[in-house]
């Protein structure tokens, strides 16, 4: 029987780590499961991110059961994802090189247009990545000599050595892009901001001060959001402190039903000195210049745009 003879119990679209996990406790419930995988392969956009981006969090907490990782960076995240389907025996359920172009509601059960025919399923899990579409302000650009690129383009970092680099952004993204222009010894850093995000000020290493644990332990003890924020901002704002880095707190307490406990750089903060900040926003590209708002103008070999992901 093909796949378009009969009715899953469950389609899933995305062959990332949220698809396979419900793929496999879909077929651990006795369902008939199956994952629509547009890609070549399983491990959504973590197969994409260049080699040098890793997680937000230390590896242990992001383990997914009991499926060893043997670190933080990209390859080690696609090898754990990957493992989920040789440990559950997976790959006769995932579908690859299979969009889905179009799903609709009959009122009895799910259609999925795919380019092997039209999928029938009772209920539909879309495990598609809710943020994956690279943010890039729209600048005016006048015959511009600039390479840009976005974070989820750098794939060769190396190539940052000795050029004047543009940074642009104030969260995750923009911290990791100046980490690799310190890394790999670029000339001139400029770091362009509108807004800063909470970090925690660190010496040890992401994968080491990015544990959730504390924060875990918080939620669990019960005590009410309102506290938990209030615990969260004191200490971080000590932390500022002791690095006398009060310039770059954000204007407005955390509040951990908005922001993101991010881990910080202890690169990026040992080298701070070699940054040139600007708070500000990038107005035009012209030549082999960065325009910012209010006129300031930036010398730049490349422009990396740490300014995040959105919606598709």
């Amino acid at each position: 029987m093909t796949d378009t003879d009969r009715l899953l119990d469950v389609a899933i679209i995305g062959g990332g780590l949220a698809g396979l996990v419900h793929l496999q406790y879909a077929r651990q419930a006795g369902l008939e499961a199956l994952v629509l995988e547009r890609e070549g392969g399983v491990g959504g956009l973590w197969r994409q991110l260049p080699t040098w981006q890793d997680i937000q969090i230390c590896p242990v907490d992001w383990t997914v059961g009991d499926i060893p990782i043997d670190g933080p960076a990209q390859p080690h995240i696609l090898s754990n994802i990957e493992s989920w389907v040789d440990r559950f025996d997976l790959s006769g359920a995932i579908r690859l090189n299979c969009p889905v172009r179009l799903a609709r509601q009959t009122g009895t059960c799910w259609e999925l247009d795919t380019p092997v025919g039209t999928l029938r399923a009772r209920h539909l899990v879309a495990a598609s990545g809710g943020h994956n579409k690279p943010i890039i302000p729209d600048v005016t650009r006048s015959n511009s000599r600039v390479r840009e690129l976005h974070s989820s383009a750098l794939t060769h970092p190396d190539e940052l050595a000795g050029q004047d680099v543009v940074v642009v952004g104030g969260g995750a993204s923009a911290f990791d892009l100046l980490d690799q222009c310190l890394e790999h010894r670029a000339g001139r850093i400029h770091w362009v901001y509108r807004g800063l995000r909470w970090f925690t000020p660190t010496t040890k290493p992401k994968a080491i001060a990015g544990s959730f644990r504390p924060y875990a332990k918080m939620q669990a003890s019960g005590l009410p959001v309102e506290q938990q924020n209030a615990l969260i901002d004191a200490d971080l704002r000590a932390r500022y402190a002791k690095f006398g880095i009060q310039d770059l707190q954000p204007a407005q307490s955390i509040d951990m039903r908005r922001d993101q406990l991010i881990p910080g750089r202890a690169r990026m903060l040992a080298n701070l000195v070699r940054i040139e900040r600007h708070p500000g926003t990038v107005q035009a590209l012209e030549g082999d210049q960065v325009v910012l708002a209010g006129g300031i103008r930036l010398h730049a070999d490349t422009l990396l745009w740490g300014t995040g992901v959105g919606l598709p």
